[in-house]
């Protein structure tokens, strides 16, 4: 129908069947129908850096996310932001200095790589400094493409919070959510996307919670609840608020049931 077998629809073609086959559990049907999306886009854009790219690699790092491979899914994350801030945001001509052997370990703009099933040690590199190169765009740009990925980073470090037992780095990957959170929430709220904001703000308390932070938990939640009272209006009886409320009765149960355990402590004590 159109013609040469690298237009610009058939990418979208594919990565609908891809969505369609992680739905399904066949990760690796997805990840070859991406392959196939990254060539073309490749082909029609001539550049590494256009949007079309980066929601590929978006696409990927929720294929990750749905496989319980959090750190591959926060690598495509990573990729897809740095793409993003170099588009939107005020891109950054410091090159990286660390002595990582990997010569991919710093790279933002977004290539290929041999994107497959057997990663390994490749991506063994570390992330945060391409945060910290990734920071100076974001902070200083308002667009709902990074807002959407720190959201996805942000929920991504919350998720692989509950694959480790070290209570040391739960808490400090529940830290590295949180952060990435508000810097999501924050941004929503400068573009005016206040769904996205009430979202993010239950997400936050449900971290905040799991850190056993309940009172700002609980104050993250009565603000969710509030926004989406604003955008529902009297129209209360719908999903968003119902889960909001359920989280905040999750939320006083939680504390509830520490300050019983601390009770107890006490008592024995004496």
């Amino acid at each position: 129908m159109y013609g040469p077998e690298d237009h610009i629809n058939i990418p979208l073609v594919f990565r609908n069947m891809a969505a369609n086959y992680i739905t399904l559990g066949q990760y690796t049907h997805a990840l070859y129908l991406y392959k196939m999306s990254f060539g073309i886009y490749q082909k029609v854009h001539g550049t590494r850096n256009n949007p079309d790219t980066a929601r590929i690699f978006r696409s990927i790092g929720w294929l990750y996310q749905q496989k319980r491979d959090y750190k591959l899914a926060k690598h495509y994350f990573m990729k897809s932001l740095g793409i993003l801030c170099r588009l939107y945001g005020r891109a950054s001509e410091e090159k990286c200095n660390c002595n990582s052997p990997t010569p991919t370990c710093c790279d933002t703009e977004g290539d290929w790589n041999g994107i497959n099933e057997n990663h390994g040690a490749e991506v063994e590199w570390e992330w945060r400094y391409l945060l910290t190169l990734t920071c100076r765009c974001y902070n200083n740009v308002d667009h709902k493409d990074i807002a959407g990925i720190l959201l996805d980073l942000g929920f991504n470090s919350y998720l692989a919070r509950c694959e480790h037992i070290n209570l040391y780095y739960r808490y400090a990957v529940q830290e590295e959510s949180e952060k990435l959170l508000k810097d999501a929430g924050s941004m929503f709220k400068r573009l005016g996307i206040l769904s996205k904001v009430a979202n993010t703000l239950r997400n936050r308390g449900v971290n905040l919670s799991e850190m056993e932070n309940f009172s700002e938990a609980n104050s993250c939640f009565f603000h969710s609840l509030v926004l989406y009272q604003d955008i529902y209006g009297s129209n209360v009886n719908n999903i968003d608020v119902a889960t909001v409320l359920k989280d905040m009765g999750i939320n006083f149960l939680a504390q509830h049931e520490v300050n019983m355990k601390s009770t107890v402590i006490s008592t024995k004590r004496s």
